[in-house]
């Protein structure tokens, strides 16, 4: 074809598009003489056209197509809270094509199944809507929209394949309200969330008329809702709830446990809530005074189910037991999880200072302290113990045997599904410093948990803290003294080849007044939010920062509604799987201590 034919067949084909289009009412050809690539070229101009990358024309497209999507392509800033993606096409589709595979929205929050739901307007065929199950979308997420060919209209022709993305606001802290507030005084507290965004919380309160009776007050809120504290779970005069933990599962399933102290002795109690009837149905003892039960952790797993473990008393030595709870069977018969018998690496050891987490799928990993005597000739160090779904991991020695380690924390990512991820934090000291120190744990490693790092290069570092998200990534915080003072610092765990500890990032950081006690927790993106407890002259104060991917510490402030003095109790903090969050601090007005929430949202 000699070049005058071919200007003029192009003439022809631009001209035929263009009569189409105008009878569609809409642009069908951009024109000769213009250029175009690809199909957003193209679809800049109409949503319906495609480009001929031979002809470096824009046609359009013989089928459905989508012709407006909420949000829109590019736009920034969405809000989180109730968020969605509604599709719009050019005509009436088939609703049978619209599913998980045709119609996606890649990002934070969204892994199949229940976790979204995924609609066609019964009034107008023509509209789709992507719907989280969690009440939104993540805050600070970019999140990636495809709609593919499997979607077709009522002819049989299939969608013009379309994407897009878009990314919703940050969170902030923002004023809160009072989580508990008795005649007396409220005691210690426990708050976790599960993936979906309902809050379990836990405090212990003095009893009116006592002078050291304790009970517990607990609460579950709905997907998206502030935390509550209102149910009685224990109010018995002459006993003494202490050391209150909470554990949630992904249905809503929750538990509460604490130690018991009356004249009898010492039990662990654990109460349970239950989602199809939104109520609390009972407290069970797990150990009685004959074991001088102390210090039980609670987790939750996937649908209903659990677990606790706790510290027993045996042939005169502190042992780590534990117990699973299934929705069909309830508590099993406790197990001994770390002893003489069968732990090579502490022959006899004395456990203290256990901490547990969970997954969805039903991992659990616990530390704690323990003395080894005949181990490394006295000075306490830290183990721990992956336990798998249904199985019972050996307990791994963590610390170095030339130091008195102490106060592990134990956290698991927020993973819906595959590898299990996780990290331990404690504190090492040896020859006067005491240092901070951490393992990951990556279950798929043929050694699961990876040599102690350092993490800290000050005088002093104390009070560790540690998250993980999905991906294995982790973030770290703790206090240091000396030198420039008091701080808050952070390190930054990577997993892969290139991977490892990040050096020491200073969040906040005073000459004189204290900076201690942080509280962090991480979601499945790797964001974080943090607080901790400061004391300038005027009192104390509640401070909080904010940690994303990509951008590090940010927004350091003062949190927190309250004009009542802040009592020095460290924070509880917590975020659910589309990092919506809250802290709780400890407030005194008089002589009475209640609890404030402070929302991340």
């Amino acid at each position: 074809m000699n070049s005058t034919r071919k200007l003029r067949s192009l003439f022809v084909i631009c001209a035929v598009a263009a009569a189409a289009a105008a009878a569609l009412g809409t642009q069908g050809c951009n024109g000769f003489g213009t250029t175009c690539s690809t199909d957003a070229d193209c679809q800049a101009k109409s949503p319906g056209a495609t480009c001929d990358p031979t002809l470096q024309v824009c046609f359009l497209y013989a089928g459905p197509f989508v012709q407006s999507i909420a949000p829109a392509n590019g736009e920034g800033g969405v809000p989180a809270a109730n968020g969605q993606v509604v599709a719009a096409f050019s005509e009436i589709i088939v609703d049978s094509g619209v599913k998980a595979t045709s119609f996606s929205v890649v990002g934070q929050g969204f892994r199949p199944p229940g976790h979204y739901v995924i609609t066609v307007d019964s009034a107008d065929a023509s509209v789709a809507t992507f719907k989280p199950a969690a009440g939104g979308l993540a805050l600070g997420t970019t999140y990636a929209v495809n709609l593919t060919s499997d979607i077709k209209d009522l002819a049989g022709r299939t969608l013009l394949p379309f994407s897009s993305t878009f990314t919703t606001r940050d969170g902030q802290f923002i004023a809160g309200n009072t989580l508990l507030r008795v005649g007396t005084q409220t005691g210690q507290f426990a708050v976790g969330s599960n993936y979906l965004g309902n809050i379990v919380t836990a405090a212990t309160y003095l009893l009116p008329g006592t002078a050291s009776d304790f009970g517990v007050y607990a609460g579950v809120s709905a997907a998206g809702d502030n935390p509550v504290a209102s149910y009685a779970l224990q109010s018995t005069t002459g006993q003494q709830a202490n050391h209150p933990s909470v554990g949630i599962a992904y249905d809503g399933t929750a538990f509460a446990g604490w130690e018991n102290a009356s004249t009898t002795g010492y039990t662990v109690q654990v109460g349970l809530y239950d989602p199809t009837v939104q109520a609390w149905r009972y407290v069970q003892q797990l150990a009685g005074p004959q074991q001088k039960p102390l210090f039980p952790q609670v987790v939750g797993f996937n649908y209903g189910n659990g677990a606790a473990v706790w510290l027993e008393t045996v042939t005169g030595k502190q042992v780590v037991f534990g117990s699973g709870f299934r929705a069909d069977a309830g508590w099993g018969t406790p197990l001994a999880i770390q002893t003489d018998e069968t732990l090579s690496a502490n022959p006899s050891g004395t456990a203290r200072q256990v901490t547990a987490a969970g997954d969805f799928q039903g991992n659990a990993l616990i530390a704690w302290q323990s003395e080894q005597p005949t181990f490394d000739a006295g000075p306490p160090h830290i183990l721990a113990a992956f336990l798998p779904v249904g199985g019972l991991g050996p307990p791994v020695p963590l610390s170095a045997a030339d130091g008195t380690s102490q106060h592990p924390v134990a956290s698991l990512a927020f993973n819906l599904y595959g590898a299990a991820y996780g990290a331990v934090v404690w504190e090492t000291q040896a020859a006067g410093p005491v240092h901070v120190f951490a393992s990951t744990l990556d279950a798929a490693r043929p050694t699961p948990f990876s040599p102690a790092v350092q993490l800290d290069n000050g005088a002093s570092a104390f009070n560790p803290q540690v998250g993980v998200a999905a991906n294995g990534n982790a973030v770290a915080i703790w206090q240091e003294a000396g030198g420039a003072g008091y701080s808050v610092v952070s390190s930054v765990f990577t997993r892969g080849p290139d991977g490892g500890w990040s050096a020491p990032i200073t969040i906040d950081s005073d000459a004189v007044a204290f900076v201690y006690a942080p509280a962090i927790a991480v979601d499945p993106g790797g964001n974080a939010i943090a607080a901790w407890l400061k004391a300038p002259d005027a009192g104390l104060l509640v401070k909080g920062a904010r940690y994303t991917v990509g951008a590090g510490w940010h927004d350091v402030s003062q949190i927190g509604a309250s004009a009542d003095p802040v009592f020095n109790y460290p924070v509880g903090i917590t975020v659910d799987g589309l990092g919506r969050g809250y802290v709780v601090d400890t407030r005194i007005p008089t002589n009475s201590l209640y609890l404030e929430y402070v929302p991340f949202q």
